[in-house]
This record gives structure tokens, C-alpha cells and sequence, in this order.
């Protein structure tokens, strides 16, 4: 790249966060530059199916994820409409559930909350445009190295690596939007599971927690929820795959099954979230990264996002993954054990779990079960072996309800102080968007779109104010 010598907002990452943000900011006057380190922008959201969901109201969000920031989710939920609008005045048309994904296959939104789809393509291209047609740089396989501060704690701008060479671009505000740290092995281990040999990578490989290190590096502070993360439960073993497979080797009927561990017991409440995310934590942290889901005839021809018994015939017609159909619990128990799961504790499991909701003890089930209370009783069963993808991480960078990135030094330790809560305070020209924010979703989930939206346009407008009034 040529290296500019001023800018007026660096945004590190090109997701649907950072081009958000630089829509916003350079529509606003200001000078932006866009940092990339893949070689082609859009991250994670070009891998998604634009979906951009989130809760229907704050009641629904608060008993959902009650340890979330609550400022944050109001700017989500109770803003989901502008962000909505923001898209169509930039051209982007939106539609209504149900939404056909490839192959023609229409779904149906597995959790209440408002929901609307976008084309990702037609984003990228439009967010990319209308940067550069305001005199805005973005440059490729450009990743951010550190963050700048002067000695008055004012942001000075950034270090970024072109290549072998660091490039300096001086600017008074920053915006991380990195999409998270799901990619950084070492991070992922400190903080969710030391299991990553059981851990799909479901994003681009280039989230690797960049904005959340650089925060850190010059007096950041970390959010809550940092061993919490989206994702779903995969297919354990298909070998290698496409980055638009991942639909398909997402198995969403989750909450519906039985998920048993390998000693062959229930290690979590399989319904706690219709969406599954919250079964594939607990798969990660609970079951070692590794489960069975069993269903019964019954539940095979029903459905959850599409039919069941398409995304269990998929999984075992096209991948070189653990599928198998057991036509007694007999068999059953023979063919997990022969898997290296406890075969009798399994069968024994499936029995205690059908008798409590037979007889209406449901509530004494441990774990619970909150919803879905069908029996797996209606042979032939079906097996299927998963291990969890994950998408991003929900803990991050700690921000004050404008976006600004918490200043650790001089923040509320959280602990109880005899004189009185210190003031939170901010670094300032120091800002965040997309999923590099932390705990708007913790274990309960908001809406991955939508939070890169919402936060994207507050960032992009705060950040340009802040450089205008500095």
C-alpha cells in the first residue's frame, strides 16, 4: 500500500462491522481508511446467509441473556428497525422469512424475534463503493499490528503490516472490528475450551483476535462472557469441507435430540435455546467436544429449520462422518459402544429420559429439559456423532454504551469500593464494532448481524463526531 501519513478514522477489519462503520463515518465527511487482513473484504459475514435476526423486544433479551450489557442490547433491540431502514436507503432490499437458502431450500426462523435477510453480495459491494466514491482507502492483506497512544492517552493511530513492512498511518480515531478472536488458537484455549483438536473453526480464519489484543496492548479492558461463543454442532469427522458447507454440516435439530456424552449420559438441557448455540457450548465445555445426537422415527420426519430427516440423510450420504441407524436400543447401545461410548449407560439413558416424560416427570429430569418434551422411543433410532463449530466469540472488547473502548487504568474494578463506584472512562478516539464488542450476547444469543449493524453505525458516527469536535 502506499502509506498515507493521515486518515481521519482507521477501521481495522472489513466484516459487516467495519464496512458499516466506514459507510457511516465517510458519508459523515470524514477521511477513512479500511484495514483488511484477508485478501478480500467481507470476513465472516461472506460466509453467512445474511441473516439479520435479533429479539423482539427487551423482555425477551433479558430473560434470554441475562448477563449481557444491557445498554448494548437496547442498542441492538430497540434500534433493529433504524438499522433495517440504514440498509434499504443504501439500496439493500430485505425479505421475509420463510427464507430459501441453496438448493432452493426454503427455512423457517427457529426462534421468535425479528427477522429479515439481505444479500451479502450486494452489501459488500455497495459498503466497498460508496467508501471509496467518498475518497476512502481499503486495503488488503493489511492487518493491524498495535494501536497508538500518545502521552495524553489521545489515539495517535496505528501500526499495520503490508507484507514484510510495518506501515504507520497516523489518525485521531480507531475502530476495532475485527470479528473476534474464534481463529487464535491460544486465546480460544485460555478462555473456552483446551479441546480445539474438537473444535470446528466455523468463520473465516482470519478472526483472530487482532482488535481485542491491540485494545489490550494500549490499555483496554476485556468484556464479561469470555468463554462464551456462537456456533452450532457439526458433523465430528467429514474431513475437509467448503466454507459453504457449513449450513449443511450444522446439525440445527439439536435441541430436539438427546445429546449424550461418551459416558453415554445427558450432560446439558438439549432445548435451552431452539437455535441450539447453548448445546454447543456445552458440548465444547461439558462433554469434551465430543456428543451423539439419537432421535427416533418420530422426530426424523418432523422438522426444525428444514426437515430432519433431509439434514440427518445428508449427513450421512455425504460426509465420511460417524452416522448409523439403529433399529432397537439393543443395537443401539452395540454401536456406540463399538464408537468407544458407553453403550449400556447410553440405552440406560434414553430409558430413564423416555420413562420421566411418560409419566409426566419431566420437571425432575437432570438435566432439564425445558421444552421439546418428545420421547425417543420409536424405532429405528439414528445416531449422529458431532463435535462444535464455532462462529465467533461473544466476550470481547469492553465499551461504553457509545462505543468507546473501556480505559482499564481508570474503569470500575466491579469490585464494591466504600466511597462509591469510580467512573467508567473511555480511551479517547478509541472505538469498537461488530463481534470485537463483548457481552451484548453471554451464552444467550442477540443476533450476530444485527450487533455488527447497529454497533457498526454508532461507531462510524461517534468515531467521525469525536474527530470533528477533537
Amino acid at each position: 500500500m502506499d502509506e498515507p501519513t493521515q486518515t481521519d478514522v482507521v477501521i481495522a477489519g472489513a466484516g459487516m462491522g467495519g464496512l458499516t462503520a466506514g459507510v457511516e463515518a465517510a458519508e459523515r465527511g470524514a477521511s477513512v481508511t479500511v484495514l483488511e487482513k484477508a485478501d478480500s473484504v467481507g470476513g465472516s459475514l461472506a460466509l453467512s446467509a445474511g441473516l439479520v435476526w435479533t429479539h423482539e423486544d427487551m423482555e425477551q433479551t433479558q430473560a434470554e441473556i441475562p448477563g449481557g450489557d444491557e445498554s448494548l442490547q437496547r442498542l441492538v433491540v430497540e434500534h433493529i428497525d433504524e438499522g433495517y431502514q440504514w440498509l434499504r436507503d443504501h439500496g439493500l432490499e430485505l425479505t421475509e422469512p420463510p427464507f430459501q437458502l441453496r438448493d432452493d431450500r426454503e427455512v423457517m426462523p427457529p426462534e421468535p424475534g425479528v427477522w429479515k435477510r439481505m444479500n451479502v453480495e450486494r452489501f459488500i459491494e455497495m459498503a466497498t463503493e460508496t467508501i471509496r466514491e467518498h475518497g476512502g482507502e481499503i486495503h488488503c492483506e493489511t492487518p493491524l499490528e498495535t494501536v497508538e497512544r500518545g502521552p495524553d492517552g489521545r489515539i495517535m493511530g496505528v501500526v499495520a503490516r503490508d507484507g514484510d513492512d510495518l506501515v504507520t498511518i497516523d489518525a485521531p480515531s480507531v475502530i476495532l472490528a475485527t470479528g473476534g478472536f474464534q481463529g487464535n488458537e491460544q486465546l480460544v484455549q485460555e478462555y473456552i475450551t483446551e479441546r480445539t483438536d474438537r473444535l470446528w473453526l466455523r468463520s473465516n480464519p482470519h478472526s483472530t483476535g487482532d482488535g481485542l489484543l491491540a485494545a489490550l496492548d494500549c490499555g483496554g479492558k476485556s468484556s464479561e462472557g469470555m468463554g462464551t461463543f456462537y456456533g452450532h454442532n457439526m458433523l465430528s469427522s467429514p474431513g475437509a469441507f467448503a466454507t459453504d458447507e457449513f449450513v449443511d454440516l450444522s446439525q440445527y435439530y439439536g435441541p430436539r435430540a438427546v445429546a449424550l456424552d461418551e459416558d453415554g449420559q445427558r450432560f446439558t438441557d438439549e432445548s435451552e435455546s431452539a437455535f441450539e448455540y447453548t448445546l454447543a457450548q456445552d458440548t465444547a465445555k461439558r462433554a469434551d467436544g465430543r456428543a451423539v445426537l439419537v432421535l427416533d422415527s418420530a422426530l426424523y420426519a418432523s422438522e426444525s429449520v428444514g426437515p430432519i430427516g433431509e439434514e440427518v440423510d445428508r449427513a450421512r450420504d455425504h460426509y465420511d462422518s460417524r452416522v448409523a441407524v439403529a433399529e432397537s436400543l439393543d443395537s443401539l447401545a452395540e454401536t456406540l459402544a463399538a464408537w468407544g461410548i458407553d453403550g449400556g449407560e447410553a440405552k440406560a439413558t434414553i430409558q430413564s429420559y423416555n420413562e420421566h416424560l411418560e409419566t409426566g416427570a419431566s420437571e425432575q429430569l437432570n438435566p432439564s429439559r425445558e421444552r421439546y418434551h418428545n420421547t425417543i422411543d420409536d424405532p429405528p433410532f439414528y445416531l449422529v456423532e458431532v463435535q462444535p463449530g464455532i462462529t465467533f466469540t461473544m466476550g470481547g472488547i469492553a465499551v461504553t454504551p457509545d462505543l468507546e473502548v473501556v480505559d482499564r487504568a481508570a474503569s470500575d474494578s466491579g469490585l464494591d469500593h466504600p466511597t462509591g463506584p469510580e467512573r467508567t472512562r473511555s480511551i479517547p478516539g478509541l472505538y469498537a464494532a461488530g463481534v470485537d464488542v463483548g457481552n451484548v450476547s453471554n451464552r444467550g444469543y442477540l443476533g450476530g448481524l444485527a450487533q455488527s449493524l447497529l454497533t457498526g453505525i454508532v461507531a462510524g458516527q461517534n468515531a467521525s463526531s469525536y474527530v470533528d469536535g477533537r
